[in-house]
């Protein structure tokens, strides 16, 4: 069994099926791999079945294309202060419409602190950014939630009951479902 590429962009990499064992090649402008050794393999096998597992059905994607109901691209952080720098930075290029759901009106409080709330008012005052928050009702947020009623720029609260079953607090933001 051979298998390489043979685009003249990409590095070339093969699998040889040798007597020996796997031969694992890897050739790429500043140099060549060549190895017998089972850790390679073992290696580039693993991201492979990594990449494999995360990626997308290509024919669920095309599908979704053509339907103009594109799958949301999704990804997974492990540092936290990456997720809340992804998070922040939706917020302040958000175009059309800010939608938060907080589980409790704690999770409204740590969004305030975080400066959340206030990019989200820049937002609306700055580009029209239309607003909208659902939250349960509590008498620690009530002079708050006023002051971002009363805010030139309109931001839409509106109180939900607390929710037991989740405390991920959600963040949607120029969805192209809501556009329709």
């Amino acid at each position: 069994m051979d298998i390489s590429s043979t685009s003249p962009h990409h590095p070339q990499a093969g699998l040889e099926n040798t007597p020996r064992a796997f031969d694992f090649r890897w050739r790429n402008r500043r140099g060549y791999i060549d190895s017998v050794f089972v850790i390679y393999i073992n290696h580039y096998n693993s991201i492979f079945e990594e990449l494999w597992k995360n990626g997308i059905d290509a024919k669920q994607r095309i599908r979704g294309i053509e339907n103009g109901t594109c799958l949301a691209d999704i990804e997974v952080f492990h540092d936290a202060s990456r997720a809340q720098e992804v998070y922040l930075d939706l917020v302040k290029e958000a175009k059309k419409e800010i939608l938060f759901i907080f589980p409790t009106a704690d999770a409204f409080s740590r969004q305030l602190k975080v400066g959340t709330i206030r990019l989200a008012q820049q937002a609306s005052t700055e580009r029209n950014v239309k607003v909208r928050i659902l939250m349960p009702a509590n008498e620690l947020v009530d002079e708050t939630v006023q002051n971002l009623q009363d805010y030139p720029h309109e931001i839409d609260i509106r109180y939900i009951e607390q929710m037991s079953g989740t405390k991920a607090t959600i963040l949607i933001v120029d969805s192209p479902l809501l556009w329709k």
